[in-house]
């Protein structure tokens, strides 16, 4: 009977901490709103040892998390950062724990420790800045296998439903062997260690346009 007791405490403990907050089921539920997007996207890539032009790229965006690149030029920068950067981490299970509020130009932003239940993804720990009122994410800071990254994002009126951003700012730090050889790729993909003295620092801009939503993507398009 006591262990009867014990395992139904649990369930609902369980249950408690997948959905205990509300403001994050509310960016959750708009981000589900999106059922494909496609935009055109200026990259502007800032690494130590490359000075890159900025690129222009196309995203696709399909739901659950299909992602496609399109570049002719050189677009190196993590896939984590492009696209719905934190759609697979509120998919997921997940606790939150509450952090302090902070005041960032007078926005009171509410801040939370988000720490995914199943070990399914890059994403170790990550910490989100939401903005209550709009509801949605205007900063998260993600310590990933392959690396640490955070991003500033903004957003234009018209996709606010959705918790889509225009423009993504990312500032990343990881280790030089993470770092891809090919003229596309991403820098937090978790690689085996060559060289583990130093770490590579850099940043990204996003910047999107022409984004049109849930018009429908041909599987054609992502091959």
């Amino acid at each position: 009977m006591n262990s009867l007791i014990i395992f139904i405490l649990f369930v609902v403990s369980y249950t408690q901490i997948l959905a205990s907050d509300p403001l994050l089921n509310k960016v959750r539920d708009k981000v589900r709103g999106i059922k494909d997007f496609t935009a055109e996207a200026t990259i502007t890539l800032n690494v130590e040892f490359l000075k890159a032009k900025p690129s222009q790229a196309r995203i696709l965006y399909k739901s659950p998390g299909r992602l496609k690149i399109k570049s002719d030029g050189f677009s190196m920068l993590p896939k984590q950062g492009a696209g719905l950067p934190f759609a697979a981490l509120l998919e997921s299970p997940f606790t939150s724990v509450d952090l302090p509020d902070e005041m960032i130009k007078g926005i009171s932003y509410k801040v939370k420790k988000i720490i995914p239940i199943a070990d399914t993804g890059q994403i170790i720990v990550a910490t989100v800045w939401l903005d209550p009122k709009k509801e949605i994410i205007a900063k998260m800071s993600a310590v990933t296998k392959g690396g640490t990254i955070i991003m500033d994002m903004a957003y234009k009126n018209e996709h606010l439903r959705f918790a889509l951003p225009s423009s993504i700012y990312m500032s990343f730090d990881v280790p030089a062997f993470s770092l891809p050889k090919s003229m596309t790729g991403d820098l937090l993909a978790e690689k085996k260690p060559t060289n583990t003295k130093k770490n590579t620092k850099g940043s990204a801009q996003i910047s999107y346009t022409s984004i049109v939503v849930n018009k429908g993507i041909s599987e054609d398009q992502f091959r």
